[in-house]
């Protein structure tokens, strides 16, 4: 927080993915690794970053701070979580 390097909300979905789909230790499974790198490489494809202080400059607001990049990094979380339950 405040490095404005890596986004927080997108750390935090790779974490919560970790929380939901891991069945041993992470490090030692592939299949989460590529869970994650989609989620990532999605988020930059949809939204042309992952960086903070790019993703600050076109979507936060004084009044809402960083709710929209929140809801953004949670609604494809909830996408890549429900089509990893299917598979």
């Amino acid at each position: 927080m405040g490095i404005e390097s890596v986004c927080g909300a997108i750390t935090g979905a790779l974490a919560a993915l970790s929380v939901m789909f891991c069945k041993n230790k992470v490090h030692e499974s592939p299949e989460l690794k590529e869970l994650c790198r989609g989620y990532f490489a999605d988020f930059e494809e949809k939204y042309r970053t992952s960086i903070c202080s790019e993703l600050k400059k076109n979507y936060r607001t004084e009044d809402e701070k960083c709710l929209k990049v929140i809801e953004m990094a949670a609604e494809l979380l909830e996408k890549v979580a429900n089509e990893e339950k299917i598979r």
